[in-house]
């Protein structure tokens, strides 16, 4: 004898079978969306750390402007030094937890959104000692580095100041004109501070800032896609915003 399967069956079956592909479906899709969203944590990350280790290296290269010059009479005038300054700019304003403080309330700190139009949000050069001997002169570079945010994305730029000498071979310096590289994605905003420096020696004597850099990032598509770096780096020269004046080339 046969047994045949009622229309309740049926049904029941195929809605078990219906639910069982519409599991492995999801799983599917979300395994398929952690994939995507760890890979771009992974290259934002990455990015980040090849961001911060450029600039590190740079910012312990910035310094005054400093001429020596052994052909005058009196030795009080053979050292010239023009104070430098890192310049920064975060025109904007955002709601958070400050990253380099104690305190976990959120407070309103001044940041640099992203948006269409290009902004140059910070600079600073690296100078090279210009001497000059009964000899002759041995004249130095200067560079200017700079940060531009457009459209969600950071670009480094470190080109020659006007009328600046180019670096030798020896020198090892290497050279990103504007509009420079692009060494970030997906910039949500960067909020820059920086605090002085003083000399033990004399408290009163600022020798350098520390320069505190927290960038948020975000993908537009996907809210799921979201990281904070955060960065601290002395530097030798002062800072302050671009209303401060200051040497930049």
């Amino acid at each position: 004898m046969q047994k045949a399967m009622s229309l309740m069956e049926i049904l029941v079956s195929v809605a078990v079978i219906g639910l069982a592909f519409t599991l492995v479906s999801q799983m599917i899709s979300q395994g398929t969306k952690n994939v995507g969203s760890s890979m771009w944590h992974s290259e934002r990350l990455k990015e980040s750390q090849l961001f911060f280790k450029m600039l590190r290296e740079d910012l312990h290269k910035a310094s005054d402007l400093i001429t020596v010059d052994y052909t005058v009479t009196n030795p009080d005038q053979e050292l010239t030094i023009a104070p430098a300054m890192l310049a920064y700019c975060c025109s904007a304003s955002e709601n958070f937890v400050d990253p380099f403080s104690n305190v976990n309330t959120p407070v309103n700190l001044s940041v640099a959104k992203s948006q269409a139009n290009l902004q140059t949000i910070m600079k600073f050069p690296i100078n090279k000692l210009t001497k000059s001997t009964s000899t002759g002169t041995s004249t130095g570079y200067k560079i200017v580095v700079q940060l531009t945010l457009q459209d969600g994305k950071l670009n480094y730029i470190r080109q020659l100041a006007p009328g600046s000498p180019a670096p030798t071979a020896e020198d090892d310096e290497a050279l990103m004109p504007a509009p420079g590289k692009v060494v970030l994605s997906d910039v949500d905003f960067i909020h820059i501070s920086s605090k002085a420096i003083h000399s033990q020696l004399n408290s009163s004597q600022e020798i350098g800032s520390l320069v505190n850099f927290f960038a948020r990032i975000k993908a537009k598509d996907d809210d799921n896609k979201k990281a904070e770096f955060k960065q601290s780096i002395k530097t030798s020269i002062k800072c302050g915003d671009f209303s401060s004046g200051g040497i930049f080339w």
